[in-house]
């Protein structure tokens, strides 16, 4: 709020967000008008989706240097799923408030104004993120940090519903139904990508067995999760950054 004040003050109180500065200043940038003139609203919508996806996570370069397909992969399994069970979760939590009656509980009520605080700052930010691409193509994840924190805590409650609650046996279909896909659209290319295949093998045999691992296990598995990003940070400027920059 206060940034938007310091623009309000520099630029105008009609240009919060600097988008009229920018664009008057602004030179060479791609515009969705321009962009819309080669390619359609469909075309658009998927290269909004993929990239911002990818350089949400792990894009460098000035968006020229991108990490494995693999990892890409897998970062979408991870989130992926991750929104699976955050839709659970809020199913879930919404029966269990409606369960209650009409007045809730203080702290249940603190929870939800905290969480309606939290769900405004992500649809406030990709309201603005959206609101700037329909002038620009600026396809970069970037602009989603500012929503980072609700972000992460929605990845922690999803995958703790999933590992708790899931649906394992529908999920585990679905992972199979999709290496089967994988296998057949493979064949019509003429190559088939061993790495998703067996990345959506694996996790069809993963929730076939999941409930063979203990509940005491699953903060573990979420841990774990989280130092594989850690580990991918900490290894991209070596891995993608640095052999880009060298001579």
């Amino acid at each position: 709020g206060g940034w938007y004040l310091r623009n309000a003050l520099v630029y105008g109180w009609g240009d919060p967000l600097i988008w009229r500065r920018h664009g008057e200043v602004v030179a060479g940038q791609l515009t969705t008008a321009q962009y819309l003139a080669t390619r359609d609203w469909g075309q658009w919508l998927g290269d909004l989706v993929m990239t911002t996806f990818r350089s949400f996570w792990a894009q460098f370069g000035w968006m020229a240097v991108p990490i494995d397909h693999r990892i890409y992969w897998l970062l979408g399994v991870l989130s992926g799923l991750a929104t699976v069970g955050f839709a659970l979760w809020l199913v879930r939590r919404r029966r269990a408030i409606r369960g209650q009656g009409h007045w809730l509980a203080p702290p249940t009520l603190v929870q939800m104004r905290v969480f309606a605080v939290l769900a405004s700052a992500v649809l406030l930010t990709l309201a603005l993120f959206l609101g700037y691409n329909v002038g620009y193509v600026q396809f970069q994840g970037r602009y989603l940090f500012p929503a980072i924190a609700p972000l992460g805590m929605a990845f922690v409650l999803g995958w703790r519903e999933l590992l708790q609650r899931g649906p394992d046996r529908w999920l585990a279909i679905a992972f199979g139904v999709g290496a089967w896909m994988s296998i057949g659209a493979g064949i019509d290319r003429g190559d088939v990508d061993v790495a998703a295949l067996g990345l959506l093998a694996a996790c069809s045999v993963a929730f076939l067995l999941k409930k063979r691992i203990p509940a005491r296990f699953h903060p573990a598995i979420i841990a774990a999760i989280y130092a594989g990003l850690l580990a991918l940070t900490a290894a991209s400027p070596w891995l993608y950054i640095r052999p880009y920059l060298a001579p």
